[in-house]
């Protein structure tokens, strides 16, 4: 059985806001093992600060300009405000030999969402 080792590396940087979206955290992938990467499956769990996400109805992906499939689901809540503290996040996306790509976690209005395009 051969053994194949994913070297994919994130990196969590600090969102700004932009359109009618809060981004919140830019995920920055880095592929390693020099192997294109197609449709490659993520789970990550990712910080959120205090106060600023209740649900996690409002939260999408967003890579290259368009909201991408994704399951959001909440993994814990700030105590006092209820908020959300932790987020696990699945999705797929592709990664060039060598590159980088960037995913960001951005905060909308559940209607601007629409129906979520879960996986």
């Amino acid at each position: 059985m051969r053994i194949v080792a994913c070297c994919w590396v994130f990196l969590l940087l600090a969102g700004k806001t932009t359109w009618a979206q809060q981004e919140l955290v830019t995920l920055t992938m880095t592929e390693r093992a020099k192997v294109a990467r197609h449709g490659e499956w993520i789970t990550i769990g990712v910080p959120l600060p205090k106060g600023t996400v209740e649900s996690t109805d409002t939260l999408c992906l967003v890579q290259n300009g368009a909201t991408i499939p994704a399951d959001i689901l909440a993994v814990s809540r700030w105590p006092g405000d209820g908020s959300l503290r932790w987020v696990h996040l699945i999705f797929q996306s592709d990664c060039p030999a060598g590159g980088t790509r960037r995913v960001t976690v951005a905060s909308v209005s559940a209607a601007a969402i629409g129906p979520r395009g879960g996986l």
